[in-house]
């Protein structure tokens, strides 16, 4: 269970608990209860009130009233909602509960909703109830709350009651400059969190270790330290438990092993504080659960590793987390320790170049989405394609993925960089422009940069920063109490500079500096007000930067990459995409070139990732660039049949009739000619959403436009070859797609014609038109796979 020293601690630790109270939750439920307070009760306040599934006083997903409960209901609950909102009491919260039951009796509602009941009490009495509206849930924290904190609550009343017993108990407890709501905010997010500890299992955490797909961060010992020294962080909780793990062998325990060392009651109760501490150092330096998640597993890993071992499953800390409580003197300091700090290298869940090859239709650029979604966020879990669509949509507005269409006049200059013509007062001029690869390569390698420079600090990160940052002719003014002084030149020992007054030129060293800045010299007198000056502005500077930053990662798709000629588009940068030309990679293998027209240095991070889409109709895959062949990984995608499965419109099989059309396409041009499963995916939704005379339409509508067409590309108006694949050879006439007509040459051009003798006759073929009944006969599509019918 979880360990509070104070009530006020709890809220204040609650509150934030999964990073959902202050960002997320807390704005939207206090805009719900001051709409609600403020307004007359109309139709839009029941509705937020007894129908919206989430107002965000509190969610009811299933507990909620049907549309046509709630219409038929409306004027009760109006007359219910004024009683509540003129005397809440608990006199008004039982006749409530009458009114309630008696609409369950009536038949007007289902269920008698006393949890959808408590939340509009809890909407209008913020101040004296929780926003833990279903009983169970708030009997589970309320018991807890009052043994926790000894506090000799009764809790022997109905909800109302006991609710307002324990708000009351809180009010109490809390400064109050705490409002109500972050009160009822960090309750509810107790709720969540003992949920959570009541299923953390030993197994649990090893399966979902297991599939983690994100890399564990790692901290340095620097930032480690900044979270230990910070009350917000370390309690002595959290502390006994990293005492008791350091103090283990090689600081490896399962945690039963170390629930026992320290005589806590159960293993459940070590990984409940071991992930409160991760979440509370996550916070500190502002680390998004996305990066290291697995639900609250992943948070552990900022504090420990996971594996699996021989006694079970265990955690070892981190190396640097260990330094950090040496140097803090927190532990007591061992000589056997043989650690090192580590720096974050960006981690590769999916191959950094990879291509989606395969006929029109089978999703490579629907698919293309997902996987720039799972490089760029891999932790992202969704539970629909319209999550993963607002992801990606956030993504390509953050511009960490960005999209380009390869085509046959597509270059080396709107891909890199190039020359643009400007004209300004009528005299034109040439810049430097760069391109989409280049745009986003700059973005990617400086988000990498600023990640292994955060969270430095001392004297070597801020000379660092100050040099970045000298001005070669201004130089660098640095102000002192009464005056200022002007550093002109620095070299590798020295600094030059020039007082306010005067032309005479003076030097400080830069190892005294460093002293100076370190604390291990003191200087009386003299150059002291000129290098304690020079320590304050550079302590300036490195507070500036961030705590931490993460390595994020980068994608760039490119659609129809078989299209662009990739010798003239990529030009000689087309051996720094391997993973092993990549800078900030493990490699020591990575390359820098000149570009062409700005001559500037340029490198391909290990945090991009290239998405590419081919589509074989196009281009055969045996036709593609060597250079390009060798450096992406081809990820083949083919018509995927088992979407269709069980899918009938009018009794037509739509997976027979994609499977059989494929089949013939295949004997007469070659598999890359395939049709999709995509083409049909639109008569599976129209089945879905609006029947089946739309989903029929839809079919029509989709041979008609989208598979005729391309079969008579295919096949160069072969139209034998095209009835051939349609099964029109097989059919009567009335159903078929394509009519022959055959025409004598002599009753064409009449006798004596002149014209090849053994050839008599000439044929033609014709499309049956759009208002043909050929198109509304179901026989006719399913003949394209059956010969006989199955009507």
């Amino acid at each position: 269970m979880p360990q509070f020293n104070s009530i006020p601690e709890m809220i204040s630790e609650c509150f934030v608990y999964e990073q959902v109270g202050e960002s997320r939750w807390y704005p939207a439920y206090k805009e719900t209860v001051e709409k609600v307070k403020s307004s007359p009760i109309n139709d839009e306040i029941l509705e937020l009130l007894w129908f919206k599934r989430d107002n965000a006083v509190s969610s009811l997903m299933q507990g909620n009233t049907s549309k046509i409960e709630f219409t038929s209901a409306k004027e009760t609950l109006r007359t219910l909602t004024e009683q509540i909102r003129q005397n809440p009491s608990s006199e008004t919260y039982a006749k409530s509960v009458a009114a309630i039951e008696q609409l369950k009796s009536e038949g007007v509602f289902r269920f008698a909703y006393r949890a959808l009941l408590n939340r509009v009490f809890a909407a209008y009495m913020s101040d004296k109830l929780t926003s833990c509206v279903k009983e169970e849930d708030f009997n589970n924290v309320a018991q807890f709350i009052n043994t926790h904190f000894e506090l000799g609550l009764t809790l022997d009343g109905n909800w109302f009651d006991n609710n307002i017993e324990l708000k009351a108990a809180l009010r109490a407890n809390v400064p109050a400059d705490v409002d109500d709501l972050k009160i009822n905010v960090a309750v509810w997010n107790l709720v969540e969190m003992l949920k959570a500890e009541s299923d953390i299992k030993d197994g649990i955490v090893k399966k979902e270790i297991s599939a983690q797909k994100v890399e564990p961060l790692d901290l340095t010992v620097q930032q480690y330290k900044a979270a230990l020294n910070s009350a917000d962080v370390l309690n002595d909780e959290s502390l006994s438990v990293l005492k008791g793990l350091y103090q283990l062998p090689e600081a490896k325990a399962t945690s039963s092993q170390l629930a026992k060392a320290l005589s806590l009651k159960s293993h459940a109760a070590v990984n409940g504080i071991i992930g409160r501490l991760s979440k509370r150092i996550a916070r500190f330096f502002d680390i998004e659960k996305d990066d290291i998640r697995n639900r609250f597993t992943g948070w552990w890993q900022l504090v420990a590793d996971g594996e699996e071992h021989q006694n079970g499953f265990t955690w070892q800390m981190k190396p640097n987390l260990m330094i950090a409580l040496e140097e803090l003197n927190l532990v007591a300091k061992t000589n056997d320790l043989a650690v090192r700090e580590k720096k974050v290298v960006p981690y590769s869940p999916q191959p950094l170049n990879q291509i989606f090859y395969g006929p029109p239709g089978t999703g490579k650029t629907y698919y293309s989405i997902e996987a720039a979604v799972r490089a760029a966020e891999p932790a992202f879990k969704w539970e629909s394609r319209a999550e993963l669509k607002d992801k990606y949509d956030q993504l390509v507005a953050q511009k960490r993925i960005q999209f380009v269409t390869f085509h046959q006049s597509y270059g080396y200059e709107e891909f890199i960089e190039g020359l643009k013509a400007v004209s300004e007062d009528g005299n034109i001029s040439y810049e430097v422009q760069s391109g989409v690869f280049k745009r986003i390569c700059t973005s990617a390698a400086n988000n990498l940069a600023k990640s292994f420079q955060s969270g430095r600090v001392g004297f070597e990160a801020s000379w660092e920063i100050f040099l970045d940052t000298f001005d070669d002719d201004q130089g660098v003014t640095i102000p002192t109490k009464k005056s200022s002084f002007r550093i002109t030149e620095v070299t590798d020992t020295t600094i030059h500079f020039e007082k306010a007054q005067g032309s005479s030129k003076h030097t400080l060293a830069i190892k005294t500096l460093r002293e100076v800045f370190n604390g291990t010299k003191v200087i009386k007198g003299g150059l002291n007000v000129y290098y304690l000056p020079l320590v304050e502005h550079l302590k300036t500077l490195v507070s500036n930067v961030p705590a931490y930053q993460p390595a994020q990662n980068y994608v760039l798709i490119i659609d129809e990459i078989n299209r662009g000629n990739i010798s003239k588009i990529f030009g000689e940068l087309i051996t720094l995409i391997e993973e092993s030309k990549r800078s900030f990679g493990a490699s020591n293998e990575a390359i820098e070139v000149s570009l062409t027209y700005s001559g500037d240095p340029f490198t391909v991070p290990n945090n991009l990732y290239l998405i590419g889409t081919m589509n074989t109709a196009d281009r055969s895959l045996a036709m593609m660039d060597t250079a390009l062949r060798r450096r992406f990984e081809f990820i083949e995608m083919m018509p995927d049949y088992n979407t269709l499965t069980d899918l009938y419109v009018k009794g037509i099989s739509l997976k027979r009739l994609l499977e059989t059309i494929n089949m013939r396409i295949e004997a007469l041009y070659d598999r890359e000619h395939t049709l999709g499963h995509a083409f049909f995916i639109p008569v599976s939704e129209a089945l879905k959403d609006k029947g089946e005379e739309a989903a029929f339409k839809n079919l029509q509508e989709v041979v008609q436009k989208r598979v005729l067409p391309l079969l008579e590309e295919y096949f160069f108006e072969d139209w034998n070859k095209i009835r051939l694949v349609l099964g029109d050879n097989q059919k009567q006439d009335e159903l078929q797609f394509i009519t022959e007509t055959s025409y004598k040459y002599d009753e064409l051009f009449g006798a004596n014609h002149g014209l090849d003798n053994y050839v008599t006759e000439t044929k033609s073929f014709a499309i049956s038109p759009s208002t043909s009944n050929v198109w509304d006969n179901p026989a006719t599509y399913i003949h394209i796979y059956s010969a006989q019918s199955e009507l």
